[in-house]
């Protein structure tokens, strides 16, 4: 049986109508899952022309009956913004309204079994916000939508690795004290029951510090490890996961060095976006083991690699 996925356009000023078809131009994607578009029509008609696109869609009404039985690419139709109403590239009432309307009536489908899940385009945040969404984000929002009450993250997934989160959206000066023990063990919790649904008996986990070099340089790099990170692994091991320990024995792991071949969470705050990381992940992965940028030189030292290196890191952003 083909899962059920309900697609809405996202903003749309963004670009999500134009990688929704993008994304439904591949024959391949459309047979691997029964779609519905909810929407207004010419959103996703703009998408194609903007992609260079054609994709026949046929209306129905998703409340009533099968709506996996019709030929085509099934579309639930709308109408929340009027056509002369969409301004490209910005952020308005009207974009977020849309965009918020769209979200509530996909949610309702999902809530009601219509659907099995839902994609979105990108929305923009201040447009929702001014539309009226009442969170600090659309997770936030779906949440309280659904009458979920437990630990709510986003999850992400990319070549097998997957990540979770205890900070999302806020302040970079507020993630530290937003960090707790409690956070962190309901995120370990979080991905472990999520990767064992997804078909994994006994996933691999790490947990990374708040602070790159965790375990080293004494303490100028801070004791949130020790106080905050490690404790909730703790917590979490006596749960029965296990966490991945560092050589020395010990968690969290450094927040730059995760340990890429397990899945992970991680709690420092963008520490993916770094070109260095990146770059070590993208080694990792291809020859499927751990690299070192640098050479022991004796217990806990390391130097820098030579600059003709074909692994040596990039600047951090």
């Amino acid at each position: 049986m083909k899962p059920r996925i309900g697609i809405i356009p996202g903003d749309p000023g963004g670009i999500g109508p134009e990688l929704i078809a993008k994304l439904l131009a591949d024959p391949e994607v459309r047979e691997k899952a029964d779609i519905l578009l909810i929407g207004d029509r010419h959103l996703f008609e703009m998408g194609q022309a903007q992609a260079g696109a054609e994709i026949e869609m046929v209306a129905c009404d998703a409340r009533k009956g099968d709506w996996t039985d019709i030929g085509g690419l099934a579309i639930h139709e709308r109408e929340t913004i009027a056509a002369d109403d969409v301004r490209l590239a910005e952020g308005t009432y009207a974009n977020g309204h849309s965009a918020l309307s769209n979200l509530n009536c996909a949610l309702e489908m999902a809530r009601d079994g219509i659907i099995d899940a839902i994609t979105f385009g990108p929305f923009n945040k201040a447009a929702l916000i001014e539309a009226g969404l009442g969170h600090e984000d659309e997770l936030h929002h779906m949440a309280e939508f659904l009458g979920v009450e437990g630990y709510i993250s986003e999850l992400n997934t990319l070549n097998g690795i997957w990540t979770s989160r205890v900070s999302s959206h806020i302040a970079l000066k507020d993630v530290a004290g937003y960090i707790t023990e409690h956070r962190i063990t309901e995120a370990v919790h979080l991905i472990d029951r999520t990767l064992r649904r997804s078909g994994l008996s006994r996933p691999r986990l790490s947990v990374a510090a708040l602070n790159p070099h965790a375990q080293g340089q004494g303490r100028r790099g801070g004791r949130d490890h020790h106080h905050v990170s490690r404790p909730g692994a703790d917590r979490a091991e006596a749960d029965g996961i296990r966490p991945r320990r560092d050589r020395a024995g010990r968690h969290p792991v450094p927040g730059d060095d995760p340990g890429t071949r397990h899945r992970f969470r991680h709690c420092r705050h963008g520490q993916r976006g770094c070109g260095r990381h990146a770059r070590r992940l993208r080694h990792r992965l291809r020859y499927g083991q751990p690299l070192e940028f640098g050479r022991l030189t004796g217990p806990g030292r390391r130097t820098s690699p030579s600059k003709s290196s074909p692994c040596a890191p990039t600047p951090c952003c």
